[in-house]
């Protein structure tokens, strides 16, 4: 089996990661991060809008006061949270 690194030096979209995935895991493994539920309509759904999206980056801006809190339902809190879907 190749290395990580042979297939991708530097793996840098997640493509590439999700590469390295499948060629490394187990075949359990893999179907159980990848694979939805039922017809899988909302893990389509999901990587169909994941590919319409377009990041841009802000690069060279002043990064002197930066402000990395969040609101959530109407309560401030001074670190950034994040909440992701995770297989169980």
């Amino acid at each position: 089996m190749a290395s990580p690194t042979s297939i991708h030096p530097r793996p840098i979209t997640v493509a590439e990661v999700k590469d390295i995935a499948e060629k490394n895991l187990e075949e359990q493994v893999w179907r159980y991060y990848v694979d939805g539920a039922q017809e899988q309509i909302t893990a389509q759904r999901n990587q169909s809008i994941s590919n319409e999206l377009y990041l841009r980056p802000h690069v060279l801006r002043d990064v002197t006061h930066v402000d990395t809190g969040t609101t959530i339902l109407g309560k401030r809190y001074d670190i950034p949270i994040a909440i992701a879907p995770s297989a169980f």
